[in-house]
């Protein structure tokens, strides 16, 4: 019996030459089937490849790059789209005028370097199907060709295809396909999440060297591969000579080639056996075996066998009919703890008299694709005021994500994965033009609008009144006419608005207004009549406008010392004695100041830090100005501040658990104990360390915390956790630095990077670090530093000896009281003992730590479904049994779209 490892596999077939592939594509017809896509990325219009199209019309960013050299066979590899520009770039395609969300799509993509942009570095990035992860594209060799392909049915109309920036090298794509599966009722596992290709087989043929190709005759463009020929031992393969035709009825439509060969167990033996490995034993699997009986029986034979995965001993009895196909769909396989593969065996029943046949088997990945996408009334209403205006490049895919949103919008991050928000739209100085979009009143969770210094007519649309969150209203400079709509003056006049108007000379700010200013005016008495009341309206006018302005500009004190001004909110001294009920309830307290609660007039419960200590001022300006800068779901959000005379507060939203030291140590509560979970747990560091892995790596330019704790972690109402406290935050000079050189050392001992107290030298692994320390604090329970007599013990070195001795329940929280998948703690720990070392290149980066907690959590949730006995098994072979989804066809059936 031979093994095989289905990765290592992959690492050869992205290298195989895709002629018959490309054969094809070249002699079909110079358009696709309908609903087809088929994108040559990079290609010009006028050189696109017959049976392609350019990509310029599915994207508008990237820049097209031609291979350095025409020695690669495939003319579509011989171009790509590079992103140098932007964190993601999105292809958006709509596969026909049908409503695409009542199919599932095969989406492929495939890329080679080649060394297109001459640095001889291959990068690696992130692909995303819509907003949720699709896979990290990487390479071994410049010249290595790979593809990823996944099964999906969409929830919109619009289907989107992204490449997002890691900081690993310039994304790019060479080409992009979509197939449409017209048939609702194959690979149903796609319906609730999509079915990530792992490897696709056609059993009749063995090869030296496995490589994927195209069927011609495969109306989905699948790409199948042969067996390895270390099968040839245990496995024998077949032919027919039947008329091809006469098994097209299959509902997958395999190619008829495919299912007029196959494999069968060598003499002797009554069974076929494979088994290969998971990318990651935490994942869901589901195969798809194809049959199709060819041969002719006698009157007495019959081929009847059973399929048994994971060696468990259960399955199904089938029982194959001349000329019929049938699919059988495995439920859904998951890797139980201490098991590395998965096998399964089709064994010849007692009954049968002819041995078991296997003529293709399909295996996926299934991935969850739960994350939200944006509000759909939000994204209606922005794609109009993107098509209107028609000046926003780079507006592709969701608006909010993934990753980051489209330039000049910011968005919620809402709990229980509710869909993003747009919340704040700056489209100040794109050369804006028409009337005002009655779009934007669809946006109903603004809180911010800046639309000023464009050429804007028209009058101000009353509909912007009912957003009912707005609070900044910028429509300065621009060429905007008649009255302020009432219900807008009524927001500005009971101080729930700011509004600014400057620079729109034919606006009238009267009330009511008696229309529109002219260059010359004969009525010189009733000018002069007037004009103490019009100085009135413009005085009150420009007191509100002054005092209420909260965007950009809209700050109008500029002082000599340097202190901040903000697009965020600004707060009056007065305002922050009001909210905090004259410093009633103290949160906490810092090195730089005391922690307040507050609460705004519409009750948003806030945290309000003042500064106690002149010294710290520039801390206080640090925090402030890179909390402006930078939006991450896991960064605590400045709602505001105060820069008044000598008062100088910042304003946070408020977080009701506190914060992670104090979580831990159970401060505060009677019992004195951690009501947090292994599970909980997991999922707060990997809320913690997104954030640290965005500052790391989604800021421009990186961040180094330089203070990261327990008790800078806070948790809100729902235990999601945010990295807070950015006074001692350092900015890279340029993007190309690798350490920032400070004067002295900065930070909380037992978190403080040992390497960097003794260089100086601080850089993204100093902040590894201090995460890891904290990995090993939720894990232990234990604090930081323990003082043992007149000792003090560092929790790494407390741990060391115990994980010689492998005693995993000796280093885990006992309050746990052993409620934890083993592995997911074992691999926590090692995790975090990796960010821990002396020196820093021996550690991972923030994102590699990030990968690794996902998995811990993985395996954590599949303990648990075990625990609870929810998780899915065969059933005892019974020919009733339906554990397994049957796909038998008659031979009449006409499903699926017809061939091409």
């Amino acid at each position: 019996m031979s093994k095989l490892n289905c990765r290592e596999v992959v690492v050869l077939l992205i290298t195989y030459c895709l002629v018959c592939y490309n054969g094809l594509i070249l002699s079909s017809a110079s358009s696709p089937p309908a609903g087809y896509i088929n994108i040559d990325c990079g290609s010009e219009p006028d050189a696109v490849t017959s049976g392609y199209k350019s990509d310029e019309s599915f994207i508008d960013t990237g820049i097209n790059v031609q291979m350095p050299y025409s020695s690669v066979d495939d003319p579509i590899l011989r171009t790509v789209r590079s992103f140098p520009n932007g964190v993601r770039n999105c292809y958006t395609l709509q596969p026909s005028e049908r409503s695409n969300t009542n199919y599932s799509y095969l989406i492929r993509a495939r890329f080679m370097y080649g060394n297109y942009d001459q640095q001889n570095r291959t990068p690696a990035f992130e692909i995303y199907i819509g907003v949720n992860f699709w896979d990290t594209v990487t390479f071994k060799a410049t010249d290595q060709q790979l593809f990823l392909e996944i099964i999906y049915k969409p929830k919109t109309e619009f289907i989107n295809v992204c490449l997002v920036n890691i900081d690993q090298g310039t994304p790019f794509i060479s080409e992009l396909l979509l197939r449409p599966l017209n048939n609702s009722t194959i690979y149903p596992s796609a319906q609730s999440g999509a079915l990530f290709t792992f490897c696709r087989y056609k059993t009749g043929s063995l090869s030296p060297s496995p490589g994927y190709t195209s069927e011609p005759n495969d109306i989905y463009d699948r790409f199948w591969s042969p067996l390895p020929e270390s099968f040839n031992s245990s496995w024998k393969t077949f032919g027919s000579s039947t008329e091809l035709e006469s098994l097209t009825n299959d509902a997958y439509k395999v190619p008829p080639n495919i299912l007029m060969s196959g494999a069968t167990p060598r003499s002797g033996s009554q069974f076929l056996y494979l088994r290969w490995e998971p990318r990651n034993p935490a994942d869901v699997n589901y195969l798809y075996w194809h049959f199709a009986e060819t041969e002719k029986h006698g009157r007495n034979d019959s081929r009847e066998f059973n399929i048994d995965v994971l060696g468990t001993g259960t399955g199904t009895t089938i029982t194959l009919e001349y000329f019929k196909a049938l699919t059988v769909v495995s439920p859904p396989i998951v890797l139980q703890p201490g098991q590395s593969e998965i096998t399964f065996n089709i064994t010849q029943t007692n009954a049968s008299t002819l041995p078991p046949i296997l003529n293709a088997v399909e295996i996926f990945t299934f991935v969850n694709f739960s994350n939200a996408e944006t509000n759909q009334d939000d994204v209606k209403a922005i794609t109009n005021i993107r098509t209107k205006y028609a000046v926003m490049k780079g507006w592709n895919g969701d608006p909010c994500l993934p990753r980051v949103p489209w330039d000049g919008l910011n968005c919620s991050q809402n709990d229980n994965n509710d869909p993003p928000r747009i919340t704040s739209l700056n489209l100040s100085s794109k050369g804006l033009t028409g009337e005002i979009l009655p779009s934007l009143s669809h946006l109903t969770s603004l809180i911010h609008l800046n639309l000023s210094y464009n050429a804007l007519t028209g009058v101000i649309p009353e509909s912007l009144a009912q957003l009912p969150s707005l609070q900044v209203l910028d429509l300065r400079g621009n060429n905007l006419r008649g009255s302020i709509p009432v219900a807008l003056m009524d927001k500005v006049n009971s101080r729930f608005l700011s509004l600014s108007l400057d620079g729109n000379p034919d606006l009238c700010t009267s009330n009511p207004c008696t229309g529109i200013k002219k260059k010359k005016r004969n009525v010189l008495p009733a000018l002069v009549a007037s004009t103490a009341l019009f100085v009135v309206l413009v005085a009150v006018a420009v007191f509100y406008t002054c005092r209420w302005k909260r965007n950009k500009g809209s700050v109008t004190r500029t002082k000599s010392d340097g202190r901040m001004k903000s697009k965020d909110r600004q707060f009056t001294y007065a305002e922050v004695i009001r909210m905090t009920n004259n410093f009633e309830r103290i949160l906490g307290k810092g090195g730089f100041g005391t922690v307040y609660y507050g609460s705004l007039g519409d009750n948003t419960q806030v945290a309000v830090k003042i500064l106690n200590q002149p010294s710290a001022l520039t801390s206080f300006q640090t925090e402030a100005k890179l909390l402006m800068r930078v939006h991450h779901k896991n960064l605590v959000s400045l709602v505001g501040y105060c820069d008044e005379d000598d008062s100088i507060a910042l304003i946070y939203e408020y977080m009701p658990n506190g914060n992670l030291q104090d979580h831990l140590s159970g401060r505060g509560k009677q019992d004195n104990t951690s009501t947090s979970s292994w599970k909980e747990r997991l999922q707060i560091s990997i809320d913690a360390g997104q954030g640290l892995e965005y500052l790391h790596n989604g800021s421009r330019p990186s961040i180094v915390h330089r203070d990261m704790k327990t008790a800078n972690i806070l948790l809100d109402g729902k235990l999601q956790a945010k990295i807070a406290d950015f006074g001692l935050s350092k900015t890279f000079a340029t993007e190309s630095a690798s350490h920032i050189s400070t004067d002295h050392v900065i930070g909380t001992l037992g978190y403080v990077d040992p390497e960097y107290h003794v260089t100086y030298r601080l850089n993204e692994k100093s902040d590894v670090f201090s995460f890891g320390v904290i990995l090993l604090e939720l894990i232990t329970g234990r604090p930081a530093i323990t003082r043992v007599m007149a000792e003090s013990i560092h929790i790494s070195n407390w741990v060391t000896p115990l994980v010689e001795k492998g005693d995993i329940h000796k280093i885990v929280d006992k309050r746990l009281g052993g409620e934890f998948s083993i592995n997911s703690a074992w691999k926590a720990l090692e995790t975090a003992m990796a960010c821990v070392p002396s020196v820093g290149i021996q550690r991972p980066t923030m994102d590699q730590v990030l990968a690794d907690l996902k998995e811990c959590l993985a395996l954590e949730l599949a303990h648990e479904r075990a625990r609870k006995g929810t998780e899915i098994k065969l059933q005892p072979v019974s020919s009733t049994d339906d554990s397994f989804d049957f796909a038998q066809i008659d031979s009449e059936a006409n499903i699926g779209p017809s061939a091409r």
